[in-house]
Parts: C-alpha cells; sequence; structure tokens
C-alpha cells in the first residue's frame, strides 16, 4: 500500500467516525451522517482505482523490483545522535521521523541546516522506550480512561445512567422516544508539555546508552508528575465544584461505599490517596486489635478495603494534602470519571546553538494531552479525618 492510500484511508476513517458522532447523540443528525458517509464513499472510490493502479504497475515491475532487499532497521537513538551532530539522514531514517511529505521535502531541502529547530516525529523505537520508562513510576493515567487522538479538540461523549426501566408496550405501539439513551458531551483541547534535553557533546559517541539515561532523567519523570497533576486536579474540580465530602476515619469510608455510589461503580473502582491518606486508614484497627486494610493476594504490595476496593497511593508531593489534618481520597470509577486525550506521536526538535557554551546540544521532547471529569456521578471525592480517638 502505497502513501497516497493511506491517506485516503484516514480520510474515510475520519468521514465514518464524524458519521457515527452525529448519529451518537441524544438528537441523530441524520443529514450530516449521511453527508459523512457519502463523502467517505466518494474517497473510497477513489481508493479502489489507486488499488486498480497499484496491481497493473506490479504487474508490469520485474522480479527484482517486486522482491526487493530487505530494509535496513532504523535506529531511534542513531537518529538523534545524528540530528545532534549536523549530520544527514537517510531516506529511511527521514521516513521514521517525518510529520508529513511536507515537512520530510522540507527537511531533504535543508540538510544539514535542518538539524536546528526542525520539528520531528519522534522514533517509534524510543517512544517505546519511554512508555517502558513509565512502568518504574507511579502513574495515574493507569488508573483513568487514556484514548488516543489525532485531532487537537473535540468532545467526550458518555452515557448518562438510566433512572427507569424499559418501557411495556403492544405490538405495533410507539415506544416512547423518552426512553431513548442520553448522552453528555464534554469538550477537550490538546495542550502541549515538554522538556528541554541537553546532551553532553562529549557523551554522544555512545549515543544509545546516554539517550536513553537523558530521556528517563529528563523527560519522562517530569512527564508522569504532569499528568499525574492533570489527574488529580481534574478528578477534584470536576467532583461538586470542587467541594470534597467530608469523611471521617474507616466507619466514614464504609458509608461511602455504601451508600454514596453507585454498586456498579465498584466493579472496577479503586480509591486513590496520598501516603497521610493512607497511614490515616491504615493506623485503624477491628476489636481483634487486626488493621482493617487487607494485602492483596494478587500484589502482596498493595491493600484492600473491605477485601475488595484496591488502594493506590501516591507521594504526599504529588497529591498534596487538603490541610494538616485533611487527607485526599477518590473512591469509585475512576475510569468513568475521568479521560486523558493523547495525541498520537510525541514531538522532538533539536538545537546545536541552545547552550552552544556549555559544550551541549539540546533535544527539546514534547507531547500533547488533554485530561477532562466525565461522568462526575462514578466517583466521589473525599476529605479524610482520622477517626475520632475514644474518650
Amino acid at each position: 500500500m502505497n502513501k497516497k492510500m493511506r491517506e485516503l484511508q484516514e480520510k474515510i476513517q475520519k468521514h465514518v467516525d464524524a458519521a457515527e458522532l452525529y448519529m451518537s447523540t441524544a438528537t441523530p443528525d441524520s443529514e450530516k451522517a449521511a453527508a459523512e458517509l457519502d463523502a467517505a464513499d466518494e474517497l473510497q472510490k477513489q481508493l479502489d482505482l489507486e488499488k486498480r493502479l497499484e496491481e497493473k504497475k506490479r504487474a508490469n515491475l520485474p522480479t527484482a523490483v517486486l522482491n526487493p532487499a530487505p530494509e535496513q532497521s532504523v535506529n531511534g537513538y542513531g537518529i538523534l545522535a545524528k540530528l545532534l551532530r549536523g549530520r544527514q539522514l537517510t531516506e529511511a531514517e527521514l521516513n521514521a521521523v517525518a510529520a508529513s511529505s511536507e515537512q520530510q521535502e522540507k527537511a531533504l531541502i535543508s540538510g544539514t541546516n535542518a538539524a536546528n529547530g526542525e520539528n520531528y516525529l519522534c522514533p517509534e523505537d524510543i517512544e517505546h522506550d519511554i512508555k517502558e520508562y513509565r512502568k518504574s513510576y507511579k502513574q495515574a493515567r493507569d488508573l483513568v480512561t487514556v484514548e488516543p487522538t489525532t485531532a487537537l479538540s473535540g468532545k467526550c461523549h458518555y452515557a448518562a445512567n438510566p433512572t427507569a426501566g424499559l418501557v411495556k408496550f403492544d405490538d405495533g405501539d410507539a415506544l416512547d422516544s423518552a426512553s431513548d439513551p442520553s448522552f453528555i458531551p464534554v469538550p477537550w483541547t490538546i495542550e502541549w508539555y515538554g522538556a528541554l534535553i541537553p546532551v553532553s557533546q562529549i557523551l554522544q559517541e555512545a549515543e544509545a546508552a546516554n539517550l536513553r539515561a537523558y530521556i528517563n532523567k529528563w523527560f519522562v519523570r517530569r512527564a508522569v508528575i504532569t499528568e499525574n497533576s492533570l489527574i488529580f486536579n481534574a478528578l477534584r474540580t470536576g467532583y461538586d465544584s470542587g467541594t470534597p465530602m467530608a469523611i471521617s476515619g474507616v466507619a466514614g469510608m464504609k458509608s461511602v461505599v455504601n451508600k454514596s455510589l453507585d454498586p456498579s461503580c465498584l466493579i472496577d473502582g479503586v480509591i486513590i490517596t496520598n501516603q497521610s491518606g493512607f497511614d490515616c486508614l491504615d493506623q485503624e484497627v477491628d476489636d481483634s486489635g487486626r488493621s482493617v486494610l487487607q494485602p492483596d493476594p494478587t500484589q502482596p504490595t498493595r491493600m484492600l478495603f473491605k477485601d475488595v476496593l484496591p488502594i493506590e497511593v501516591f507521594a504526599d508531593a504529588e497529591l498534596e494534602n487538603i490541610d494538616a489534618t485533611h487527607f485526599p481520597v477518590f473512591v469509585g470509577s475512576i475510569k468513568a470519571g475521568c479521560t486523558m486525550k493523547e495525541f498520537q506521536r510525541m514531538r522532538l526538535a533539536v538545537s546545536s546553538h541552545f547552550a552552544f557554551n556549555k559544550g551541549q546540544d539540546v533535544f527539546r521532547v514534547q507531547e500533547g494531552i488533554a485530561v477532562v471529569s466525565t461522568d462526575k456521578s462514578a466517583y466521589v471525592y473525599g476529605s479524610l479525618t482520622a477517626k475520632p480517638a475514644k474518650s
């Protein structure tokens, strides 16, 4: 499949997605949905013609062209090292980092000067390493819904929980449209976050090992801190205008689980708190002197509340206390309550002039994300206090 065919496929999918969105609202717009599908059909005709042309071309090509030698694998760290040194990239390397055909053409024309200030897609193997590095940190993104996107803005749609059952009707009767599902739109806009990563020109000779270490030190940890902060803020502000529910000790927590949340929110429910909040819960014991929290048999280092809800603990520095005696806690289905939209593919740019006086090259890594609170009834944001001492 050639590049034009891939682009046509992407355009077709966008029209199909748009049609599906028009039909998934509380008041479906069939005319706009039909227009999107008509546009997709026209593009499909072009795609079919491109496939026929491709088949005709291949039928007339000699065997050597039909069975070319296997391409050499592209190393992302090698690409970064070349960019930092101002060296020309091969065509395969340009294909790995060029964001578009226009940008690729610019990089080819600019030659070695493209190493300064040019924006590139982050090579896939480096993105893979970044994702692996993330696993060594405590990530709130693992507890929310993460959706990739190629758009810069849009709306999340989630279904409001029904409050009535099915409608009884006789054969031939019309169903009341009031029983149709309703969807609540939540707008989002991608925002960009990044870091400047200085790399010693002397250390570049051992490119892979040193660049991996620098990315881990300068970008991944900062990215996790930023994402955690955005998620916690969305959960706070999305619940009752940021006003937490007062929860007193384990008894108060039990009341939240038993009465404040729909039982369906406990199926994938969790408890998120910080070190101080966990210590507050862990200090309480039952009448036999045993801790009310029990180890998770599947993950011995994690504790369970009521033998069901796992407790995810974050550092006080990342999830700050409300005050000296009140600690933050989120209880319920956090995946239903918060969504992170993640722009596909990171971006990077390189400069050998930014830190010229320090003998360093600098490359900038950036990611685009949006975090929004969605189903606000799926979780509770609480202010946890210790159980009052017995008099």
